[in-house]
């Protein structure tokens, strides 16, 4: 009996761990990984799924001039006066912290994407305002779905 039921919990485990991953949410999602400092310059890796596979933008040959132009955000925040305060430029198409991530080739059968994000920032503060920061993040794939948003740690600017 014991042998038995042994058994029927290692084959349901076998075959429950043979299922297929149902990914049907169009909207990205995203993760923070690391924040790794070096002078002024850090490298911030985050963790991302969309699966719906339209993540991504296509090469251009101009420079991004439009909000549109960018698909990962990463808004400024630092702390003055026990308050965390945005950083609003006047102009926000100047956004210091807007990148653009290039379109991603899937070679699965599936047609969700996964993987790493790695930000190369420089300078990856704003002098003036106080060394502890942190970034509120997302992104947006090319149908325009927003990811959910993601706070770093508090940073301190060595």
């Amino acid at each position: 009996m014991i042998r038995s039921t042994a058994l029927i919990c290692f084959l349901t485990a076998l075959l429950s761990s043979c299922q297929i991953e149902q990914c049907d949410d169009p909207m990205p999602f995203l993760e923070y990984k690391d924040f790794i400092q070096a002078g002024d310059s850090a490298t911030m890796v985050l963790i991302f799924r969309d699966c719906d596979g339209d993540f991504g933008l296509p090469e251009e040959d101009d420079v991004p001039t439009a909000p549109f132009d960018y698909n990962l955000f990463a808004d400024y925040y630092f702390f003055k006066d026990s308050v965390w305060t945005l950083f609003e430029p006047a102009d926000s198409l100047l956004a210091p912290f807007y990148y653009r991530v290039p379109e991603i080739e899937n070679r699965s059968v599936s047609k969700t994407l996964e993987g790493e994000i790695h930000i190369q920032m420089y300078p990856y503060y704003i002098p003036f305002f106080g060394d502890t920061i942190r970034y509120e993040v997302y992104i947006r794939d090319r149908a325009l779905n927003e990811s959910n948003r993601i706070f770093t740690p508090t940073i301190i600017v060595r």
